[in-house]
């Protein structure tokens, strides 16, 4: 199926996004395991249940699989964060999830060390079912 929207078409989610991956760069600073494929998956999974295809009983886990409770507070705070973002709330009601999809697998969008939203959370393409 051809997309019919461009990545343009989401530029107010940028500053979202950018926010979320340069929060997730400095936790990543001091709490390395924030790129391990565990971290990653479960990250993947709270953005899918919270914003790409969100679940009516989602509740933010408070550990996200770092060694240490700082650690993942830093990274429960990021995500709140974005969730509460005005153009992510914004996005809940003028978005399809394909498009809150696209928006959030925006390569372009980097933080300060270079990190795309893949360094943290694990390549969707397509939006998977929620188990």
């Amino acid at each position: 199926m051809a997309q019919l929207f461009s990545l343009g078409d989401f530029a107010h989610l940028k500053t979202a996004l950018t926010q979320l991956l340069f929060a997730l760069d400095r936790v990543q600073d001091e709490h390395r395991e924030v790129c391990d494929t565990v971290v990653r998956d479960i990250l993947r999974r709270v953005i899918t249940e919270a914003f790409i295809l969100p679940q009516p009983r989602f509740v933010m886990p408070t550990a996200f699989g770092l060694y240490s409770a700082v650690g993942n507070a830093k990274v429960q705070a990021a995500l709140e964060n974005f969730l509460s973002h005005p153009d992510v709330q914004s996005a809940f009601v003028s978005l399809t999830p394909e498009q809150r999809l696209a928006a959030f697998e925006d390569i372009s969008v980097r933080s300060d060390s270079g990190f795309t939203y893949d360094s943290f959370f694990s390549h969707a393409g397509k939006i998977w079912p929620v188990a």
